[in-house]
């Protein structure tokens, strides 16, 4: 259900419930579990645009009525607000920001698919002047251990979206280079993206890293989960239906063997 409104000061408020019942999973092919009967998931997501910002507001409860340990009850609430080409220093460049705040909570112990926990993030970036490039600087903090409702591997956790060595490459269950699911950490995705061609040729180069919050700033002892990757990707358009992109990686992660890899993709679209 949708229904748009307006609101004085607000250009358009949006509102749309979502229920759904029978036959749902959650989790992956790992530890797929199906929600109980009677359970569902109700969903509420608010947004409204005004003159300069738009704010999101979502709200979601899933009643699984499970005792086991890969089930529970869970309530989750989510708040955003996203600036777009606003330039705050004259002409010197383009910004475009957007700031979240995502919470998770278990209705009673936490589970490995439901548990109490805050993701705070940011999402900033900007085009110099006489430019298309971008740069983009995207940091986060978890506090306790925030847990989406539900995605499967292939899309990735919820730190995909600040950067591509934390997406996920969409290729079955291969991971991104840094774990999207660890948000029990602090971190930041650092790149640069280049143009040519018209935009059919583009060059991304990030530098992100994760700090296990779970331990003193300065702490390095036991088995913790910091880490640090560099990620290239190149993508070239051919023709009007196909692309050619190309991936590689080198990453150190705490307690784990590092890693380095590269992979090569061709996507036809019609």
């Amino acid at each position: 259900m949708r229904n748009n409104m307006h609101a004085p000061g607000f250009s358009n408020i949006r509102a749309t419930g979502v229920y759904a019942w029978g036959s749902i999973d959650r989790g992956g092919p790992s530890n797929r579990q199906r929600l109980n009967r009677p359970g569902g998931l109700y969903g509420l997501f608010l947004q409204a645009d005004d003159p300069t910002t738009t704010w999101g507001l979502d709200f979601i409860a899933v009643d699984d009525d499970s005792d086991d340990t890969t089930g529970g009850d869970g309530f989750w609430a989510g708040l955003s607000a996203s600036q777009r080409a606003w330039t705050p220093w004259s002409r010197s460049a383009s910004f475009n920001t957007a700031y979240r705040i995502n919470a998770s909570f278990a209705r009673d112990t936490d589970t490995a698919l439901v548990a109490d926990g805050v993701l705070v993030s940011a999402e900033i970036s900007w085009t110099p002047h006489s430019s298309d490039d971008v740069v983009y600087v995207n940091p986060f903090y978890g506090f306790d251990r925030y847990t989406q409702v539900s995605r499967e591997p292939v899309v990735g956790g919820p730190l995909a979206p600040l950067g591509i060595s934390f997406a996920s490459p969409s290729l079955g269950n291969h991971l991104s280079e840094l774990s999207s699911f660890n948000t029990q950490a602090a971190g930041i995705a650092i790149g640069y993206q280049a143009f040519w061609d018209n935009h059919r040729r583009n060059l991304v180069i990030e530098l992100a890293g994760l700090k296990d919050n779970t331990r003193n700033l300065f702490e390095d002892d036991g088995v913790g989960t910091d880490a640090a990757a560099l990620t290239v990707q190149f993508q070239q358009a051919i023709g009007q239906h196909v692309q050619l992109q190309l991936d590689a990686f080198v990453s150190y992660l705490e307690s784990r063997d590092n890693g380095s890899g590269a992979r090569a993709e061709i996507m036809v679209q019609f």
